[in-house]
């Protein structure tokens, strides 16, 4: 399939048609999808495991933060499409579309004009429901998918001490090589991989938490934030989350 049609078939800015695949398969992950907020874009839906097996893992996925990313939120899609017997087997929180007037407008913000991902720690619609919805017992990973215009390939933002960055990135780069600079936003890079291992909330450097920063904070030893390049075909990006998400949970 050509990029063209594959843009046809996948409808990426359309959040009612991608949120209605993901109704069709929840069932078949053994997830139940509810919504548990409204905004001007729609609602913002979460997916749970309805019954995780005995010590599964607790595993947190998003996407679509902001809207301009949308192999991103298709990337996430495409992925769980085709990894329902994973899910089952994990304790899942899913996030599926968080921005979805975004994601329809092609805008990194929302209908409002708040970057959502520097208010996670607000009292402001929807983030205490966000943080209901989490539920308050910890995971053991967190995954935020995102997309960065200025990337030169694939990079990953790493919280915590696990360092199991680099085999993602190297399953990625089937697709969509490693980012080769060595300062990204601010931060030395090594390969493709920003880690921090130790930051506190007293010293963050943006004026609000990120949704990775605050998961890492309050609810996530090992936090993660998969970021490909927008310039490169939709399909290309999709496909280089998938193969970062299968590296990613086959390591915990």
């Amino acid at each position: 399939m050509g990029e063209a049609e594959f843009l046809r078939a996948q409808r990426p800015h359309d959040p009612a048609y991608l949120l209605g695949r993901w109704r069709a398969l929840a069932p078949r992950a053994g997830m139940a999808m509810e919504s548990f907020a409204t905004t001007p874009g729609g609602d913002l839906f979460a997916l749970r495991s309805a019954a995780p097996p005995p010590g599964a893992k607790r595993v947190y996925l998003s996407a679509g933060v902001h809207g301009d990313e949308p192999g991103a939120a298709l990337g996430l899609l495409l992925w769980a499409e085709r990894s329902t017997e994973l899910l089952r087997g994990l304790d899942v929180r899913l996030f599926p579309l968080l921005n979805p007037w975004g994601l329809a407008n092609n805008a990194r913000t929302d209908a409002r004009g708040r970057d959502l991902n520097r208010l996670f720690h607000s009292r402001a619609n929807p983030f205490p429901a966000w943080r209901r919805a989490l539920g308050r017992r910890p995971f053991e990973l967190a995954i935020c998918l995102h997309e960065d215009y200025d990337a030169g390939g694939c990079y990953i933002y790493e919280l915590g001490r696990a360092a199991f960055a680099e085999p993602l990135l190297r399953a990625a780069a089937a697709h969509i090589p490693a980012d080769p600079r060595r300062h990204i936003d601010d931060s030395e890079a090594e390969g493709g991989v920003v880690r921090m291992e130790e930051i506190d909330r007293e010293s963050f450097p943006l004026p609000g938490l990120p949704e990775a920063v605050w998961l890492f904070f309050e609810r996530c030893p090992h936090s993660l934030t998969l970021e490909t390049p927008s310039e490169c075909a939709l399909s290309q990006r999709a496909a280089a989350h998938g193969a970062m998400l299968d590296a990613a949970l086959a390591r915990i």
